[in-house]
């Protein structure tokens, strides 16, 4: 592990979504109060098995990928070792972290800037996207730098790989379900490729995000089809509809019918908002995408 030490500990999320998100849990006056043994407490109860369950997997895939990254972008001679094998690992951290984001946003808020390094956050030094145009621009070669994102990126994600787990680090239904919706909002606006710009990843960012909102959804599924089986049909739907557009495409220029891709993101959005209210819950996520 050369420089990283022993274990550490920190995180991050994707892009200029959940910036503006707040979120908040309180008991709604909707028709019929849930019963909480169908209701809340099972929500919760999915929250803190299978839900953080999926979402240590992704951190300890990160973590495993992270490891190599600093490896191969530690310098030899003055140049760093591996550039092609430090691409390769660049992108199955980048797609695990894509897949457990939402999770991670709100279980570990203080590690976004560190594992992310969103491109409109002058505050953010390390991350994923601090590393991406260094590792993948036509720009002269800054091999220190290169070493020293690589390191900062594995200290990050072994961090976020013993913090996950860990139920010190409490994430409430309704903040799960407010980062979801802010997350099916932000996928949305990937299609414009300006997510990873040096890299050209964005449409296997857009796959993966949704690609662990199913799986994170599928896993609450049990709570919100006993509230509104209506509900659950239509996010299950929405969900496999933004997949089909999405996957196996080589580019987000590929993308068919890009209205209707953006139209299926906001009602999947608005989806997991109402399953808030399906479940008794006040849950918001507004969403600044300027």
């Amino acid at each position: 592990m050369g420089r990283l030490g022993a274990r550490l500990l920190v995180l991050g999320w994707s892009r200029l979504a959940l910036a503006a998100v707040s979120l908040g849990l309180s008991v709604a006056a909707v028709g019929c109060a849930p019963d909480n043994r169908l209701g809340p407490s099972l929500g919760q109860a999915l929250v803190d098995g299978p839900i953080r369950a999926y979402a240590s997997e992704q951190a300890l895939l990160i973590a495993r990928a992270s490891l190599p990254v600093a490896a191969s972008t530690q310098m030899s001679m003055g140049a760093p070792r591996d550039l092609a094998a430090a691409r390769t690992g660049w992108r199955s951290v980048r797609l695990a972290y894509d897949r457990g984001a939402a999770f991670f946003f709100v279980a570990t808020p203080a590690l976004n800037q560190a594992l992310d390094g969103r491109f409109d956050d002058p505050l953010a030094t390390t991350g994923l996207r601090q590393l991406e145009p260094a590792l993948f621009s036509s720009a002269a070669l800054d091999a220190a730098r290169i070493e020293s994102l690589g390191q900062a990126l594995a200290t990050s994600a072994v961090a976020l790989s013993n913090a996950t787990p860990d139920p010190a680090n409490a994430v409430t239904l309704s903040a799960l379900l407010g980062s979801l919706s802010a997350q099916a909002a932000v996928v949305a606006t990937k299609l414009d490729g300006s997510d990873s710009p040096y890299a050209g990843a964005s449409h296997l960012s857009i796959e993966h995000n949704l690609v662990g909102l199913q799986a994170m959804y599928q896993a609450l599924a049990p709570a919100v089809e006993r509230a509104d089986p209506v509900l659950h049909q239509r996010a299950t739907a929405l969900l496999a509809a933004l997949l089909a557009q999405v996957q196996g495409l080589p580019s987000v220029d590929a993308v068919r019918n890009k209205v209707a891709f953006l139209r299926d993101c906001g009602e999947l959005s608005a989806a997991f908002l109402a399953m808030g209210t399906a479940l008794g819950l006040s849950v918001s996520a507004p969403v600044d995408v300027t």
